[in-house]
């Protein structure tokens, strides 16, 4: 499971991706190992739009379509 912090402010000292970098790291993890892993945030509470899990997670989601 990759687990990254939800915004830039929840990243005390490093660890941060951008929604569609965390994304695209989960789809080259697939595409080159054939592998699914699972996606959270550490203080999800400030992702309250889901705005910023869909996006990452929607790769995988097209993945498996």
């Amino acid at each position: 499971m990759v687990l990254k912090p939800a915004t830039p402010v929840d990243a005390t000292n490093t660890g941060y991706m951008d929604k569609n970098v965390l994304g695209a790291a989960i789809t080259k993890g697939y595409e080159q190992f054939k592998y699914f892993t699972g996606v959270g945030l550490w203080q999800y509470y400030n992702d309250r739009t889901s705005e910023i899990i869909k996006a990452a997670a929607g790769h995988l989601v097209e993945l498996c379509a």
